[in-house]
């Protein structure tokens, strides 16, 4: 949002990974309204309906095929702005899984900012479901390897790369090399202001990473208990305020 009064000038960025939820179903109102409250410039959603975002400003998604027989409109990624989007990508790195990555540059209160926005797979991808023929962590790494190029390909603007990591940072389970390759992937260039970051006990896979350009300013959880103690998703919310970075 737009500071007064001389104040440094900042944006927000929120990251939910909703869960498929309908936007007009009452788990999908509640996550709706939970995100806008927050007034965020970007916003990032995972595993949600095209028509999820907000009913005004721009909207941009990963492209329909992630490898599952999946129910039309759904994407793996959407990224939101309230200003048009330009250089849209949804392929990244012929090495990246498909379906599952889309990024472009949008106005925002700081200058053009570049967002990527992934929905890295799990563990388990296509091992027992889906097309059954993986091993575990394989597209996990695979799309690290893709990130890796994508990053290395970056110039100098403000970039964010937001989404679903599913990992948890710094590790925890995960095997050492997956993590390494994680580390890998973004290098020197990249901070993951989300490292670290837990709800209830349970550490975020959820993340938002900065490069140079940029500093945080904070992060925050949202909340994603109901009213009525239900999950309205096995998530919760990411936030990350930025600025730019003094030069």
């Amino acid at each position: 949002m737009e500071a007064g009064g001389g104040e440094e000038l900042t944006i927000r960025t929120a990251v939910w990974n909703v869960q498929w939820k309908p936007r007009n179903s009452p788990a999908g109102k509640e996550l709706c309204h939970r995100i806008l409250a927050q007034r965020p410039q970007i916003i990032c959603l995972t595993e949600a309906y095209e028509n999820f975002a907000a009913e005004t400003g721009y909207a941009i998604s990963s492209g329909p095929d992630y490898g599952y027989q999946a129910l039309p409109g759904r994407r793996k990624v959407l990224l939101w702005s309230p200003s048009p989007w330009s250089s849209i990508e949804q392929l990244g790195s012929p090495k990246l899984p498909s379906g599952r990555f889309v990024s472009g540059i949008t106005q925002t209160s700081i200058g053009p900012l570049c967002v990527i926005g992934v929905c890295i797979p799990w563990r388990s991808a296509h091992v027992t479901t889906g097309q059954r023929n993986r091993r575990p962590w394989e597209d996990h790494k695979a799309y690290l390897e893709g990130l890796k190029e994508v990053i290395e390909l970056l110039d100098d603007t403000p970039t964010i790369v937001v989404g679903d990591f599913n990992l948890r940072i710094p590790r925890r389970q995960a095997p050492i090399d997956v993590y390494a390759r994680m580390e890998d992937a973004f290098g020197e260039r990249f901070e993951i202001a989300t490292r670290g970051l837990s709800f209830n006990g349970s550490a975020s896979i959820d993340h938002i990473a900065i490069n140079q350009r940029l500093r945080c300013v904070e992060v925050n959880t949202l909340n994603n208990i109901a009213n009525d103690g239900t999950k309205l998703s096995d998530h919760f919310g990411v936030t990350a305020t930025v600025t730019l970075a003094q030069t």
